[in-house]
């Protein structure tokens, strides 16, 4: 037989050998078909060599488990106590893929022969007997299989409930008929067939419930997890198995042991049953049920025992009631703590999880009662402070904010709680050498079942950066309407001189008439009413002016760009004469009005024009034509348009035309379009720019409806944080 094994698997172990070198190496086969069907033998021997081994394991717990049912048997009833063979069968089934089921009841079949042969089992009683052995297994592990989804686990109260319905109940229940009716019709009689029946259910009930569960369980138990357990648990375990051997001995096999002990001591193992529930899980515990049953049945099948005094028939449903009532409450009790185990953890993994991500983020992250005591606070926070996380906690956050930003950051934290909700906020912070910073803000109120406010969560960042950014650009931005202003010098002074001048003449002519005509009241209130429209049209002119050299903040409000407009023309209209250039409107009426800051925009109007006139200066007077126009372009927004008829822009250059610095003037600092681009984008609008047709270039802003800036503005403020337990 070796000889014959070893000329055959010589030359193909040879030659798998080399094909693994060669494909660790990379070099190809010369023969490339031989080398596929050998690594496709190779991996059919891998994927055999398994179910041979799960095969050979099933004849070997079905054959002694067979031998210990019929050891527990009590004569002269022909039902074991306990009938391991059914069980280990269905923790088999369980823990293979269905595929190979056939596999194993051709195992358990010898098995089952060699042991039923033994006890001169007639042929026909023994293959009956084997149909419904392999029934039971069979009906338990689909049923089982079905209802959990996939690969059977006591991990959760779910999955232990379905093995109790299914394994230890429905499928015994079912086969115990079948059984019960052999014996009775070939034993004796059909008077016995519910005393059989009631013996068997319980018999196969009581092994599914106590073997399967530690097979399984054990199964799915990596051997490295039971290296690594501390020594203190592994002597605790031991601990606790001596001790359940040493009480179960004295109650259930020590010679003395019988009806006259009390009682009362069949209830000394479940201390030590609780032991291993709560602190071992459900293995523990289904490894001490075991201990347990095997000791009960042992002593009661031997005549010893609190379960001895009656009958055979009476001690064996006394037994099974007995270890059945005490086992399924305990497994459902390890099962739940189970649950409750497995849920702690992912707690703790989530809290692990999210508090690392929390400790690793360069946003400061806080948390804090109404009163804004602090009760939490991330690396970044204490890293940006300058202090301790014990010197943090329990301290008041407004304590780091400025002395006269505190009453308003109070009463803002008393409005999210009177109101919850997410908003964003900036305001100021001392830092711990006295300079000051600028923070940004996300508040989250976390509410209780009570739906009062209980605590804050907030994000934050440190803006500082930014705010210099804005203030100096508004510094730029005022300077270049001042550079505007500077421009427009001459056509400002015409602009006033005008109605100066008129003024200076209607106050003559009054004069005259007063002294020619006293009575002339009617003429002199005309030439009034002519030097106060004179008088308005000036101011108007010097409250314009002030407007654009003022240093201000941003005021968003309701624009009419339309109306807008018509003021700039008003603005340029002089310059445009000054500099022979013909100004065209196109106004669209019913326009929606936008949300934006004024003055900006028609800082952007009068640079754009100004940029237009600048590029006209080479262009014979006649085509100097500059075109303003209004309407609402194709995605809804409302859009101004200034064309010009210069000489346009070099292709090469279109793409820069808003970068700072970049200009196409001579003397130009390149400025004035790259703040217009801040002042629009700013304004969540569009700017763009480009060449005509037929010459000379067009620019233009598009800007949202007021409905449409608010929604947008409203989603990206008070978009909702993800709220991370702490």
């Amino acid at each position: 037989m070796k000889t014959t094994m070893a000329r055959i698997w010589g030359p193909l172990g040879e030659r798998t050998t080399a094909l693994r070198q060669r494909c660790a190496a990379g070099v190809a086969d010369s023969n490339p078909a031989i080398d596929r069907h050998l690594a496709a033998g190779v991996r059919g021997l891998n994927l055999r060599f398994p179910l041979i081994g799960a095969g050979l394991l099933v004849f070997v717990g079905y054959y002694f488990g067979a031998k210990l049912g019929f050891a527990l048997t009590l004569h002269p009833q022909p039902v074991s106590i306990l009938w391991p063979p059914n069980a280990i069968l269905l923790a088999a089934l369980l823990l293979t893929s269905p595929r190979s089921w056939w596999l194993l009841f051709l195992a358990a079949f010898p098995a089952h022969w060699a042991t039923q042969i033994q006890s001169s089992v007639p042929l026909p009683m023994m293959l009956s007997w084997f149909v419904s052995n392999s029934f039971e297994a069979l009906l338990g592990a689909s049923s089982i299989r079905y209802l959990v989804g996939g690969q059977v686990r006591f991990d959760s109260f779910r999955n232990v409930g379905i093995f109790i319905a299914c394994g230890v109940f429905l499928a015994p229940f079912v086969s115990s008929f079948l059984d019960a009716g052999l014996i009775a019709l070939n034993a004796w009689g059909a008077s016995d067939y519910w005393g059989v029946w009631r013996t068997r259910f319980l018999s196969n009930a009581m092994a599914a419930m106590t073997l399967v569960t530690v097979i399984v369980s054990w199964s799915n138990t990596r051997i490295a997890f039971i290296r690594r357990a501390p020594r203190a648990r592994l002597a605790e375990g031991a601990l606790l198995i001596l001790g359940l051997l040493a009480v179960g001995y004295f109650i259930f096999i020590f010679p003395d042991a019988g009806p006259g002990r009390r009682p009362i001591l069949i209830y000394a193992p479940l201390p030590f049953l609780l032991w291993a529930a709560v602190r071992f899980g459900f293995a523990g515990i289904s490894t001490s049920i075991l201990a347990v049953v095997l000791l009960s049945s042992w002593g009661t099948a031997h005549g010893q025992g609190p379960f001895s005094s009656r009958t055979p028939f009476e001690n064996a449903l006394s037994v099974q009631l007995f270890l059945i009532v005490v086992s399924i409450p305990l497994l459902c009790l390890s099962a739940v703590l189970e649950d409750r185990r497995k849920t702690e953890e992912a707690l703790r993994r989530s809290e692990a999880r999210y508090r690392e991500v929390v400790e690793t983020q360069a946003d400061l992250i806080c948390r804090f009662l109404p009163d804004t005591t602090l009760t939490f606070v991330n690396e970044a926070y204490c890293r940006f402070f300058g202090r301790k996380r014990d010197a943090l906690i329990g301290m008041k956050f407004v304590e780091l904010i400025p002395d006269p930003a505190r009453r308003k950051a109070l009463d803002y934290i008393a409005s999210l709680t009177n109101s919850p909700r997410v908003e964003t906020i900036e305001h100021e912070v001392l830092l711990p050498d006295g300079t000051l910073a600028w923070h940004q803000w996300v508040n989250h109120a976390i509410c209780g079942l009570d739906g009062r406010v209980s605590e804050f969560q907030a994000i934050g960042r440190d803006i500082t950066d930014r705010k210099r950014a804005e203030e100096a650009n508004e510094k730029l931005t005022h300077m270049s309407r001042v550079a505007i202003v500077g421009e427009l010098t001459a056509s400002i002074v015409h602009e006033i001189s005008q109605p100066l001048g008129a003024i200076l003449s209607n106050a003559d002519a009054a004069e005259m008439l007063l002294e020619v005509d006293p009575g002339n009241v009617e003429d002199v209130r005309h030439l009034l009413a002519d030097i106060r429209k004179d008088d308005v049209r000036a101011s108007e002119v010097i409250r314009h002016i002030r407007n654009l050299l003022h240093k201000r903040q941003t005021e968003m409000q309701p624009v009419d760009l339309n109306q807008l407009l018509q003021q700039t023309l008003s603005f340029i209209g002089i310059e445009a004469r000054r500099r022979h250039v013909i100004l065209e409107t196109e106004i669209t009426l019913g326009l929606p009005m936008v949300k934006g800051d004024p003055i900006q925009l028609q800082q952007v109007m009068l640079n754009l024009a100004l940029n237009s006139m600048d590029a006209m200066a080479k262009t014979p007077r006649a085509q100097r034509r500059l075109k303003l126009s209004t309407a609402l372009d194709t995605a809804g927004r409302v859009e101004v348009v200034v064309r010009d008829a210069g000489t346009g822009i070099l292709s090469d250059r279109l793409p820069r035309l808003f970068d700072p610095f970049f200009t196409t003037k001579k003397d130009g600092i390149g400025l004035g379009l790259s703040i217009s681009k801040a002042i629009i984008d700013a304004h969540q609008g569009e700017i763009s720019g480009e060449n005509n047709l037929r010459g000379g270039a067009t620019f233009g802003f598009a800007l949202l409806p007021i409905d449409r800036w608010e929604a947008v503005i409203s989603k990206r403020t008070q978009c909702q944080p993800p709220h991370v337990q702490l």
